[in-house]
Order: C-alpha cells, then sequence, then structure tokens
C-alpha cells in the first residue's frame, strides 16, 4: 500500500505453494511473482521483465517460445467466430 517493495517471504511462500501444487492453475503464484520481482526491480531502478521482441535472440528457449506464441496466435485467428 505504500508503494514500497513486497516482503520476500511473500514470494518464498508463493514459489513454495506452487512447489507444493496448491491451487494449482489458479494463476495466483504467478501474479504474486511477478508481483514482487517488478517491484523489486522498480524499487532498484531496474526496468521490469522485457517485453520487447528479440530477434537477434539465438537461445532456444525464446526461439521456442516465440514459436508457440505465434501458433497460439493462429490457433485463435483460426477459431474465430
Amino acid at each position: 500500500l505504500s508503494g514500497g517493495r513486497y516482503p520476500q517471504t511473500l514470494l518464498a511462500t508463493a514459489l513454495m505453494r506452487l512447489r507444493a501444487g496448491d491451487d494449482a492453475g489458479s494463476g495466483w503464484h504467478a501474479a504474486v511473482i511477478r508481483g514482487v520481482l517488478e517491484r523489486d526491480a522498480r524499487f532498484y531502478g531496474r526496468d521490469g521483465a522485457p517485453m520487447a521482441l528479440d530477434e537477434k535472440s539465438t537461445s532456444e528457449a525464446y526461439r521456442l517460445g516465440r514459436l508457440f506464441a505465434a501458433l497460439e496466435h493462429l490457433q485463435e485467428q483460426a477459431i474465430e467466430g
């Protein structure tokens, strides 16, 4: 509420509950984890998670993620209407 950092125990608890399988698929784990990381990034003067396309990346994981995103986009277009 004050705009400060979230407690690190919040991150630890979310990770522990995610590993334990509590509330699987509800998405609250991801929201809390991202919130803590984004707030920490702003607190330390860094930009948050990168959101721009990196066409020069050679990471296999990054390229597969882009491929899956493109396939998801095509699937959504095919199912419309």
